[in-house]
């Protein structure tokens, strides 16, 4: 983080811990967003919500909203750069003999 300042943020995903968390309010202080994945769309809420309880979490959002202003983020960054992204929709397993599930797959970042 150091040397860093400002520029350096965070994603916290779903997990267990507090690796994040104890870092968390360090980060902010040196004008770091921290943004959390919403605790209704993980597998294991206890990390990003340890981090909105902290009131450190600048934005919330699913996997996918997070992805979409990251995206719009550091595109708004780049000069004369256009991205195009193309999704696909694949079918995955979280774990063996699960059912199915549609995730959606984010091409060519």
């Amino acid at each position: 983080m150091a040397g860093f300042g400002s520029k350096c943020h965070l994603i916290v995903f779903s997990g267990m811990g507090n690796d994040s968390a104890m870092m968390a309010q360090a980060m902010q202080n040196t004008g770091c967003q921290i943004w959390t994945q919403s605790p209704d769309t993980c597998a294991s809420a206890s990390m990003p919500q340890t981090i909105i309880d902290m009131d450190c979490s600048n934005f919330s959002s699913t996997p996918e909203g997070l992805a979409q202003a990251l995206i719009k983020r550091v595109g708004c960054h780049s000069e004369n750069t256009s991205l195009k992204l193309e999704a696909s929709t694949h079918t995955i397993s979280t774990e063996p003999g699960n059912e199915q599930v549609n995730k959606e797959d984010i091409n060519g970042v």
